[in-house]
């Protein structure tokens, strides 16, 4: 199964990580944390039957919160996001510090300029007095910027994922210097969240772009629908 995760996420080789993650789970079908990672190796591509292999790891083990983030990301690329969100809900009410569940409540309520965005990125961000700073500020547009720039200052001087970057560059409308970071990350083999990039809704309207679209053919991947 290591070696699955290690070509999905460090050689963005779909192919040899499914296979993988098939042979791990032929060996040791009661293995949650396989079939959520081959449900997510199958939603970075697009591929249906994601959902099936997320669905036999919830119920393997039922209250694992990276179930409920798995099936999230996969949802929300089909633009499913109703179910996305109760996704998230049930991730909060097991967990209301997990992370990458207040992240995507954000990216949801972003994507439907819903009022309430910026309060749910200001938890995403709340252990982080610089970043909580900047988005005090009441204006969000204003807020989103300011803090996609703080962090790739921070870049110059230390490491900070691009996806994180790339991430707040996206929500703030700054979409070519977004998939300039992605480009740059891929380019030097850093080892970054591919399937957030490819699924979370906060990159939907970097993946619209014809950029996007080469980067993703260069390592593979499927473009947006």
């Amino acid at each position: 199964m290591l070696e699955g995760a290690f070509r999905f996420h460090c050689r963005h080789d779909w192919r040899g990580s499914l296979q993988n993650l098939e042979q791990a789970i032929a060996i040791n079908p009661s293995l949650a944390h396989a079939h959520i990672l081959l449900g997510l190796v199958l939603g970075t591509v697009r591929d249906p039957a994601a959902l099936a292999a997320i669905d036999t790891a919830r119920q393997l083990d039922p209250l694992a919160p990276p179930v409920s983030l798995a099936r999230a990301l996969c949802l929300s690329s089909w633009q499913r996001y109703e179910e996305s969100e109760s996704e998230v809900h049930r991730m909060l009410e097991l967990n209301a510090s997990f992370h990458p569940a207040l992240e995507l409540a954000a990216d949801l309520f972003w994507l439907r300029a819903d009022p309430r965005a910026l309060e749910w990125e200001r938890r995403v961000w709340a252990a982080d007095a610089e970043m909580s700073a900047l988005l005090a500020r009441p204006d969000p547009g204003a807020a989103l910027s300011d803090a996609a720039t703080c962090l790739h200052r921070r870049a110059e001087n230390r490491y900070v994922s691009p996806r994180v970057t790339a991430r707040l560059l996206s929500l703030s409308g700054r979409i070519d210097e977004s998939t300039s970071v992605l480009e740059d990350a891929i380019a030097e083999g850093d080892l970054m969240q591919i399937d957030f990039v490819q699924m979370a809704p906060s990159f939907e309207t970097v993946r619209r772009t014809s950029r996007f679209a080469q980067l993703a053919a260069g390592i593979g991947l499927p473009d947006a629908d």
